[in-house]
C-alpha cells in the first residue's frame, strides 16, 4: 500500500487516480480510473504506458520522468485509452508520495469532456488544489518551525526562547492573540505576547486556579476548545470563539485564542504542539546550564576552602603533632612511649604528603590546559633529587631516554608522587626502577618496584574514576598522578605484577 495518509484518501474516492511507480508500474488505481480504461480485471502490476495512445506515450513518458524529477506536475494532461479504442483526455494534479519500496507518484485526474465538465468534477479539482496548496503551506511551516528550533538553541535566557516562540507563533502560524506563560514558584507568570496583546496588567494565578491553562499544565496534554463552554476556561473576552493551550514541558504553557469559530484545528494544533516541543528542549538546556553554572560556582568556593585548610590549618596543626612526637620519641626512655611517638610521626608524615598533594591538585584545577615541551630525563631528575631529599637510602635506577614531551607543568609533582609512593608504602629494601619506552608520537615513563603492590580498592576507585563511602582511595597521590598525566594528552595505566607494581605514565612526545 502506498504510504501515506493523503493519498489513502484519495484512493478512497470518485475522482480518477492512479498510483504509478518511477518505472511506470500501476501501484493502486480507483474504480473511477478503472472504468476509464474499461478494465475488466485488477490494473495493478500493469504499465501506465498500455493504456496511452501510440501517437502519445514518447511524450507523455517525458512528461511523468518530469513529474518524478521535480515532484510536481499540477495541469499535466493524459490521454488514456479504453477497451474499445475510445481515447479520454484527463487533466491530472500530481502529488509526490513514497513507500518502503521508492518514489512514487498520485495522479488525481479530473475529466475533459469537450467545453463542459460537470459541476462536480469542477468542485473536486478545486476542492483537490486547495487540498495541495494547503499541504504546501503545512511543509513551509514545519521547515520554517525547524529553522526556529536553530533560533531558539541559541538563546541564551528563558525570556529570549519564551519571546521567539510568540514571535514564531504570531509570523509563521499566523496566531495573532496568543501568549506564553511560565511556571514560577506554583503561579502563571506572562513572559511573551503576540504584539496586538498588552503585556502587562496580568493576574499571577496559582497552577490550580489558573483555569484551562493550569488543566493542561498538570495534565500535561493540550486541548482545542471553545472557550465560552468549556467548564474549565476563564474567557477574559465574550467574543472569543476557539482557544488552544500547549504544555510547554514542565516549563509553561503556550495559549492561543481567536474570534473566529472553528479557526483552529488538529494541524493547527499539532503545529503548535511542535514548536512548543522546541521551546521545552531550549528551556530545558537553558536550566540544566545554569544549574551547572551554579554547581560549579559552589565547587570553586568549596575548593578554595579545603585548599585554605590544607595549606595553613591542617598542616600547621600536623607540624605541630610531627614536633611534639619527635620530641616524645628522642627525649623518652621507655620503648613502648618511643614505639608510640614513632608510630604518630609515621602517620604524621603520610597526612602531610597528603596535605601536599591536595595543594598539587589545587593548583592543577587552577590551571589551564596549557602545557609546555620539556626534557623527560631532567623531569625524572628533578623528580628524585626531590624523594632523595626525603629518603637518601631509597634504591631508585634510572633508564631513561634523552627525549622531549609535550606536558601540563604539574607532571613534575605526579612523577614525584608516583617515585615516593613506591619507597613509602613499601619496607626499606624496596627496589625502584624508572624507564622509558618510546614510540612514534608517544614516550611511555614506566615506574616499577618490588614492593607490596596496589591496595585492589585504590585501583578500582582510580580506574572507575568514582568514590563512595565504602569504596574510596586513601589518599590523593593517585588523582594528582592520573589528573596530570591526562592534563598532559596523555593516559595512566595503573597494575600488579608479580614482584610488585607498576606505573604507566603514556606521554606526547614534543611535536605531536
Amino acid at each position: 500500500m502506498v504510504g501515506t495518509v493523503r493519498v489513502g484518501s484519495l484512493l478512497s474516492s470518485s475522482l480518477p487516480v492512479v498510483v504509478i511507480d518511477d518505472s511506470y508500474t500501476i501501484r493502486e488505481a480507483t474504480s473511477a480510473w478503472e472504468e476509464r480504461v474499461e478494465a475488466d480485471e485488477a490494473l495493478e502490476g500493469n504499465s501506465l504506458t498500455e493504456y496511452i495512445p501510440a501517437a502519445e506515450r514518447e511524450q507523455t513518458i517525458t512528461t511523468l520522468s518530469e513529474a518524478f524529477a521535480t515532484g510536481s506536475g499540477d495541469g499535466l494532461t493524459v490521454s488514456v485509452m479504453g477497451a474499445d479504442g475510445k481515447t479520454h483526455r484527463d487533466t491530472y494534479t500530481v502529488l509526490p508520495s513514497s513507500n518502503t519500496n521508492g518514489s512514487l507518484l498520485c495522479l488525481v485526474g479530473t475529466p475533459i469532456t469537450g467545453d463542459q465538465q460537470p459541476a462536480a468534477a469542477e468542485d473536486n479539482a478545486t476542492g483537490h488544489q486547495d487540498r495541495t496548496v494547503q499541504l504546501e503551506r503545512q511543509r513551509k511551516q514545519i521547515t520554517r518551525l525547524h529553522e526556529v528550533a536553530v533560533e531558539l538553541a541559541q538563546c541564551e535566557c528563558a525570556d529570549e526562547v519564551y519571546t521567539t516562540m510568540v514571535e514564531a507563533a504570531e509570523d509563521i502560524l499566523s496566531l495573532e492573540i496568543c501568549l506564553a506563560d511560565a511556571v514560577v514558584d506554583g503561579r502563571l507568570i506572562v513572559k511573551a505576547t503576540s504584539s496586538n496583546v498588552p503585556t502587562d496588567g496580568y493576574r499571577e494565578p496559582a497552577i490550580e486556579d489558573a483555569g484551562m491553562a493550569g488543566t493542561v499544565y498538570q495534565q500535561g496534554e493540550s486541548a482545542l476548545y471553545n472557550p465560552q463552554e468549556h467548564p474549565d476556561a476563564n474567557p477574559h473576552d465574550e467574543t472569543f470563539a476557539q482557544s488552544l493551550a500547549v504544555p510547554i514541558g514542565t516549563h509553561g504553557v503556550f495559549q492561543a485564542t481567536t474570534d473566529e469559530p472553528d479557526a483552529f484545528d488538529q494541524t493547527e494544533l499539532e503545529l503548535v504542539e511542535l514548536l512548543c516541543r522546541h521551546a521545552r528542549e531550549a528551556l530545558t538546556r537553558i536550566e540544566q546550564e545554569q544549574t551547572l553554572r551554579e554547581r560549579g560556582q559552589e565547587l570553586e568556593l568549596l575548593r578554595r576552602i579545603f585548599g585554605r585548610i590544607f595549606r595553613h590549618n591542617v598542616r600547621n596543626e600536623l607540624n605541630i603533632i610531627l614536633s611534639n612526637a619527635e620530641l616524645i620519641s628522642r627525649d623518652t626512655t621507655q620503648d613502648a612511649v618511643k614505639d608510640s611517638a614513632e608510630t604518630i610521626t609515621k602517620s604524621t608524615d603520610r597526612l602531610l604528603s597528603n596535605t601536599e598533594n591536595a595543594k598539587q591538585l589545587d593548583q592543577l584545577m587552577r590551571t589551564s590546559g596549557d602545557t609546555i615541551i620539556v626534557s623527560l630525563p631532567s623531569l625524572v631528575s628533578r623528580a628524585i633529587d626531590r624523594c632523595r631529599e626525603e629518603y637518601p637510602d631509597a634504591d631508585i635506577s634510572v633508564a631513561v631516554e634523552d627525549i622531549h614531551v609535550t606536558v601540563h607543568p604539574t607532571i613534575t609533582a605526579a612523577i614525584e608522587t608516583a617515585i615516593e609512593n613506591s619507597v613509602t608504602h613499601n619496607s626499606d629494601d624496596v627496589e625502584i626502577n624508572v624507564s622509558t619506552a618510546v614510540d612514534d608520537r608517544t614516550v611511555c615513563l614506566c615506574i616499577q618496584d618490588t614492593g607490596t603492590g596496589f591496595p585492589t580498592q585504590e585501583l578500582e576507585v582510580i580506574n572507575q574514576e568514582n568514590e563512595t563511602s565504602l569504596s574510596h582511595s586513601t589518599g590523593v597521590g593517585l588523582w594528582l598522578i592520573k589528573w596530570a598525566v591526562e592534563k598532559s594528552g596523555g593516559s595512566l595505566t595503573l597494575r600488579n605484577t608479580e614482584t610488585g607494581s607498576c606505573t604507566k605514565m603514556h606521554l606526547p612526545q614534543a611535536g605531536y
